[in-house]
């Protein structure tokens, strides 16, 4: 690399050390909100409290089946060593990502160089959706993992790289399954069989690969899983193998998801949340290829640039999500996250290639920084702004100061949020209507604590057996401090709760 590139290199590397770093911020000071997060660290928390490392808990009395437990064991590990906070439960998503990084580093120095490589971990690292899961609790970011560290593995053997990568490829396979399960499988073999029609030199390579003892390591490192939630909860195997990776996907309004609702997308949804997860990279991809098409159709240079063996790979891994989730309708935008690794890689090289011209490099420096600004700033203020976000952490603030000593619960009415059941804990009790007045006239402190919806607080207000006054709020609850007033002759103490 000439001198006038090195000198550039430099302040690369502390872009991109400042944009992975500035994502600790907000994982620090954003609430869980909303319900992907906040599901996902009860179930670390439960795991994390009850020491249960085989079975992941919907609640205390529901297994989670629908996800393996890799990401759930991470995240319970770190609450363990760093406390019950949203930081911690995060912080396994984002040394993932570094990790990832890494890997893309790895693979771009062997096939491009160090500028290019570094400017192949930056678009990774500042692409829309790499940047929102480096620092959420998801499960995607670890599926993205594996499935990184298989093709990466494939990519270093076709360029002559040492042998510890062929096993390394079955680790990556076996990470996969058990962070998402046999998805992994697919988004791999999907990649390696357009990449076998494509390249001369793959079935070389691909005939390289200790199939057999692989496969064992493979199945040594996560069949043990699969076997043992079988027989800790029964049942596990069908709702996981045939519901979660094969009815919801051929079924637009798949009925039988246990913890959520069916995402009845039209039919090539999965390439509008590519641009939107590879933001703003995918429009320069866009870009490129149309300048590509108007020099071919003027003769300068052939319409499909000459790839190598590891490029080609590069290009199967980045379309095959797109192409396998095409006819699914129950996608999410997350399916997309394993084929940016990909992506980056092949805008590395162009990129570290463009002029120095004044323009170019506003342009490069302007896609870089936007998402990681954008976010960052969104999220500190919505860090003063709670009550824009659907969370219940200083609700259960409020609460936990105003009963003190007294452990009197806190009761929601047929549903607590995830960040209620998360922040509150064992605080936290779920009744029905007439349950909610009975659970106050018993109780020995006739005092009880209620969040309800606001629809709900004049009907509960209503009840003159009943004194209760508004303490806090959050963006979907009220928070009452609720006394039972049992010498009332009009208490209505038989009335239901019409809520």
């Amino acid at each position: 690399m000439n001198q006038r590139a090195s000198a550039y290199a430099n302040p690369l590397l502390l872009l991109l050390l400042a944009i992975i770093g500035s994502r600790l911020l907000t994982m620090a000071i954003l609430p869980f909100s909303g319900t992907t997060e906040p599901r996902y660290a009860v179930i670390a928390r439960i795991m994390a409290e009850t020491g249960d490392w085989i079975t992941p808990w919907y609640d205390n009395g529901t297994p989670f089946w629908g996800k393996p437990p890799l990401s759930f064991w991470l995240q319970a590990l770190s609450i363990r060593l760093f406390g019950i906070d949203e930081f911690s439960a995060r912080l396994p998503a984002w040394l993932v990502t570094l990790g990832i990084v890494l890997l893309i580093h790895a693979l771009g120095k062997r096939l491009y160089g160090r500028e290019a490589a570094l400017w192949s971990t930056l678009v990774f690292s500042s692409m829309a959706l790499t940047y929102v899961a480096a620092g959420a609790v998801m499960t995607d970011v670890f599926l993205t993992l594996g499935s990184t560290l298989a093709f990466v593995s494939i990519a270093m053997l076709s360029l002559g790289a040492r042998s510890f990568w062929r096993w390394l490829f079955f680790i990556g396979l076996a990470v996969g399954l058990l962070a998402k399960g046999p998805l992994v499988l697919v988004l791999t073999g999907g990649t390696l069989m357009i990449w076998l029609a494509w390249s001369a030199g793959a079935g070389r390579v691909l005939g390289a690969l200790p199939w057999v003892r692989g496969t064992l390591v493979t199945a040594a490192v996560s069949l043990p899983w699969y076997l043992m939630a079988e027989w800790r909860t029964p049942g596990f195997l069908d709702y996981f193998i045939l519901g979660e990776h094969l009815l919801r996907f051929i079924d637009p309004g798949w009925q039988g998801d246990l913890y959520g609702s069916a995402h009845d997308q039209p039919y090539g949804t999965i390439w509008w949340y590519w641009l939107l997860a590879s933001f703003p990279w995918g429009f320069a991809v866009i870009a490129l290829a149309a300048r590509r098409t108007v020099a071919a159709h003027r003769g300068a240079v052939p319409l499909l640039p000459q790839w190598s063996d590891g490029e080609k790979l590069l290009v199967s891994s980045a379309i095959l999500p797109g192409l396998f989730f095409t006819l699914s309708g129950n996608i999410l935008w997350t399916y997309q996250l394993p084929a940016m690794p990909a992506l980056a890689l092949l805008l590395g090289l162009p990129l570290s290639e463009m002029p120095m011209r004044k323009a170019a490099c506003k342009l490069r420096k302007m896609s870089i920084l936007v998402v990681p600004v954008v976010v960052t700033l969104g999220g500190s203020w919505a860090s003063f702004h709670p009550l824009q976000l659907r969370t219940e952490k200083y609700l259960v603030q409020a609460y936990r100061s105003a009963r003190g000593t007294s452990g009197a619960p806190l009761h929601y009415i047929r549903k607590a949020p995830f960040s209620a059941r998360y922040y509150g804990a064992d605080a936290i009790r779920i009744l029905n209507s007439t349950e909610a007045l009975t659970q106050l006239k018993e109780t020995d402190r006739s005092v009880g604590y209620f969040a309800v919806r606001r629809p709900e607080l004049e009907l509960l207000q209503a009840q003159s057996a009943v004194r209760c006054e508004p303490i806090a709020n959050s963006k979907r609850h009220v928070l009452l401090e609720c006394h039972y007033r049992p010498g009332d002759s009009s208490s209505g103490s038989e009335r239901e709760l019409l809520f």
